[in-house]
């Protein structure tokens, strides 16, 4: 009823329902293509932080290839951090119970907490992880290590690539660690990702080259800049998951019109990565050879390419024509 109501009194507007459920239960809110039109893609937080710490896409492709799918005319709002927590209901049923145990023991060993739900019977089951989701990715089930800028960027880089509207927390944006101080004064564990910034010292973090935060915030404003010129990247695009083995999350994505196709794919390992693609997807790496991040062409070897730690590539089938400035 309300989206009839929406649908009449004022039809350019967007029906997005907030939903931290189970998956299927969040899918619900389509309907049939007659209620929401988009929903929280809460399921990506998890699978994709799940998949980064343990260095394989097992379950994040499963899930991808299978479940994430919107009626026409609808898409995902894709996230993989807000002013709450890394929901843990939308993960049941898409990675056993005690990988995610072991998730929740190493994400308390990053300086993060679990918010815990109560249930019927009297228990309490895990609910939320409580933490910046920068930190989330300082490390792996092996511990911490230097890998945690181009972690957290393949995080992001992911997020963008996949169907629907990409949608960035300010706290990701300017890669906000734990906010520990904020914890204590509130007592509440989501403060943990609330920090509030001085706009002095954040200014100046952002300015100075050798601080995370001005890592992440240039890299992603310039991801956000290429990704607004693919036509493969609209919401309505084309999606297929590649198989490339546990090491790489692939993505292939083309535009309604077939005017472009682009290749994501990201290595969610701390080891290089040798991809080739020939013999898992029967496609071409010569056809696609130009890396829209990267701005160039690939290196290749017997039709193969090296993919760096937490590398992406945006593969294209050639370099996209330069526009001219009007006058």
């Amino acid at each position: 009823m309300l989206r009839e109501v929406m649908d009449a009194a004022a039809p350019d507007a967007v029906l997005l329902t907030e939903t931290n459920l189970p998956h299927a239960q969040n899918h619900s809110y389509y309907g049939d293509g007659d209620e929401a039109h988009m929903v929280y893609q809460f399921s990506l937080a998890p699978l994709l932080l799940h998949a980064l710490h343990r260095g394989t896409s097992r379950y994040l492709n499963e899930w991808a290839r299978n479940r994430c799918t919107a009626p026409e005319g609808c898409t995902f709002l894709n996230f993989t951090a807000s002013h709450d927590g890394i929901g843990l209901r939308p993960a049941e049923g898409l990675i056993p119970q005690s990988e995610i145990e072991a998730l929740i023991e190493s994400m308390h060993g990053f300086g993060g907490y679990v918010s815990m739900k109560s249930n019927p019977d009297g228990s309490n089951s895990p609910y939320e992880i409580n933490i910046s989701y920068f930190d989330a990715l300082q490390g792996t089930a092996g511990g911490r290590d230097q890998w945690q800028v181009p972690r957290f960027l393949a995080s992001q880089t992911v997020m963008l690539a996949i169907k629907g509207i990409p949608a960035l927390y300010v706290q990701s944006l300017i890669a906000s660690p734990n906010d520990l101080e904020g914890v204590e004064k509130t007592g509440r564990t989501r403060s943990i990702n609330r920090r509030k910034w001085d706009y002095g010292q954040l200014s100046g973090l952002i300015r100075n080259p050798y601080t995370p935060n001005n890592l992440v915030f240039h890299e992603l404003r310039r991801l956000l800049a290429i990704r607004r010129q693919q036509p493969a990247f609209h919401p309505d695009a084309g999606q297929e998951i590649l198989a490339l083995g546990d090491a790489f999350f692939g993505v292939r994505r083309l535009s309604a019109s077939s005017e472009q196709e682009i290749l994501a794919i990201s290595n969610l390992t701390e080891w290089p990565q040798r991809l080739c693609l020939q013999p898992q997807t029967g496609l071409s790496l010569t056809d696609r050879s130009f890396d829209l991040i990267g701005n160039g062409p690939v290196t290749m070897v017997n039709e193969a390419t090296i993919l760096q730690p937490y590398q992406t590539l945006w593969l294209a089938e050639k370099q996209p024509a330069k526009k001219v400035a009007k006058p």
